[in-house]
């Protein structure tokens, strides 16, 4: 079998990250890498080195070891074979190599980067097919039938009366069969010839309260898509029912949750007993946004940080400031430490970034990069680099990270010399919002914010309103909610407020003069319970504004 070998030359020291070739995603066994690895551009000695393993990251997040049965060293480098796990996810990978010794020591090469193409055979693909032959046999039945007018013409002019009978037996037979051909034909052409057709637009919608009609001629199968206006919003829960269709079906979101229309066009797949939103206007519609103050304008509210950073109005990317970043030699890190994204154990995280970084300074991947770790900070869960390539201008960092716990926390970081300017922080639960096993790849994801504006707001919602607080001041905050001695506690964004549903010992001491330890814990269903000294004495609900 043809193999394609690419030579790739590696350095130990670390500096802009080259693109090495493309290859084609499923393809099998058949590329070949073969690597040498110099050292202030002299090639190392790979008698020195006991075993090396490459590490792939893919375009989706997942990292992906070199086989060792496939990777051999010898006087003349390292030879990998890739498999099909190294290129299963279209889009850039970055691969770097690790050198160990014969001590345990070990010592990773600069990356390099290549390209997955996406694979054109995908399992909607149609295999071709040739109708030569059928066009064919058309031709020879039409011979045949003439042949056979002749044969029934008589040279006295007359006609045997048995001759015609027999004969056009024959020819309403025959015509009979190409007659089943031409429909056989018709209907194989008539299923195949909207494989890429449009989403269909069914028109306007008409509305009593929430329950929405669209008169349309078309009908709707299950797993097809289509779009449709609704001329005005919705307040709650919504059906809509296609005049075609005799039932009303629910609106759902991905990942099951009820979808609340506005104005404005929408597309739709039918989903069984349900019509689920695809996106506004034929796009995937704004996610929440779980990073309270993540554009700065609130100088570092939310934030922790360390090293030569400030907030000012230098370049920011959106609104009126951004964090500069004069790191000359050291660490720089800002989190959103106090902002715990609380989540499922597996929920995938798309964490993402705006950056710049002046030319002025040499620049590394590690010079500006945003990352996610766990809830205690002590594991790195996803992290994205800088792209030394896009000095002087604006660029996205973004990365998928999987929660290993109920929570993850967001840092953007600089470990190398910059001077540069972060903004417009976001995390999206992409488990949430698409459901498990159908979160979108982080191209996929970059292009729907880039959509979108490439930033929005925190999203404030009693959904979201999660963790515990605990103080003795007068007024304290918890995932970007306020709480205050007013008997209605009301949220900073205005968006919700929190009313007392029950209280026990109404002449409790006052919780919000110190007196005693007071607690407020939030639920996913958007309730709180306040405890004094341990004892419950408040259930809250968030309720609309």
């Amino acid at each position: 079998m043809i193999k394609r070998t690419f030579d790739i030359t590696a350095r130990i020291e670390q500096g802009q990250i080259p693109f090495c070739f493309q290859c084609v995603q499923n393809d099998k066994d058949v590329y070949v890498l073969h690597i040498r690895i110099t050292d202030g551009g002299q090639e190392i000695d790979y008698g020195e080195i006991s075993d090396a393993t490459i590490t792939f990251a893919l375009a989706n997040g997942s990292v992906v070891q070199s086989d060792p049965e496939r990777l051999s060293v010898s006087s003349a480098g390292i030879t990998y074979q890739m498999g099909t796990s190294e290129i299963a996810c279209p889009g850039k990978v970055l691969a770097s190599i690790q050198l160990f010794g014969s001590n345990g020591e070990r010592l990773t090469t600069a990356r390099f980067q290549f390209e997955v193409v996406a694979d054109l055979i995908t399992p909607g693909a149609v295999q071709s097919e040739s109708r030569f032959p059928i066009l064919q046999q058309l031709v020879a039945d039409v011979e045949q039938l003439k042949q056979d007018i002749v044969e029934l013409q008589i040279p006295d002019n007359s006609i045997m009366d048995t001759k015609l009978s027999d004969a056009a037996g024959q020819i309403k037979a025959r015509l009979a069969e190409l007659l089943d051909d031409f429909t056989s034909l018709s209907g194989q052409f008539d299923t195949h010839k909207g494989d890429n057709s449009h989403v269909p637009h069914l028109g306007t919608t008409t509305n009593s309260s929430n329950a929405y009609t669209v008169t349309t001629t078309r009908t709707i199968s299950d797993g097809q898509k289509f779009s449709v206006k609704f001329n005005v919003a919705a307040s709650g829960p919504a059906t809509l029912k296609i005049s075609t269709d005799s039932v009303a079906r629910l609106l759902k979101k991905p990942g099951g949750s009820d979808f609340v229309p506005k104005a404005g066009i929408y597309s739709f797949i039918r989903d069984g007993s349900n019509f689920q939103c695809l996106g506004e206007g034929g796009e995937i519609p704004k996610l929440p946004n779980l990073i309270y103050n993540g554009s700065f304008e609130n100088d570092f509210d939310r934030w922790i940080y360390t090293g030569h950073i400030s907030v000012n109005e230098i370049g920011p990317y959106h609104g009126a400031k951004s964090v500069f970043v004069n790191n000359q030699n050291g660490s720089v890190v800002w989190t959103a430490a106090n902002q715990a994204i609380k989540c499922n154990t597996g929920d995938k995280i798309y964490c993402t970034a705006m950056v710049y970084a002046n030319a002025t300074e040499p620049v590394t991947g590690d010079s500006l990069f945003i990352r996610a770790v766990d809830m205690a900070i002590t594991q790195e869960l996803s992290r994205s680099f800088f792209n030394v390539s896009l000095v002087d201008s604006w660029q996205r960092v973004s990365c998928i990270a999987t929660a290993v716990d109920d929570g993850i926390r967001i840092e953007v970081a600089s470990y190398a010399p910059v001077q540069g300017v972060a903004d417009c922080v976001m995390a999206i639960n992409l488990t949430e919002a698409f459901g498990a096993g159908n979160e979108p790849s982080i191209v996929d994801i970059d292009d729907m914010v880039k959509n979108h504006g490439s930033w929005w707001d925190h999203t404030t919602d009693k959904k979201y309103a999660r963790g515990s607080g605990t103080s003795t001041s007068s007024t304290f905050s918890v995932r970007g909610l306020q709480f205050a001695p007013e008997t209605v506690r009301v949220i900073l964004q205005n968006t919700f407020k929190y009313t007392a549903v029950k209280s026990w010992n109404p002449t409790s001491a006052d919780l919000f003069q110190g007196e005693g330890s007071k607690s407020i814990t939030f639920y996913d269903d958007g309730f709180a319970i306040e405890s004094y000294n341990g004892e419950i004495i408040t259930l809250w609900e968030a309720i609309e504004a």
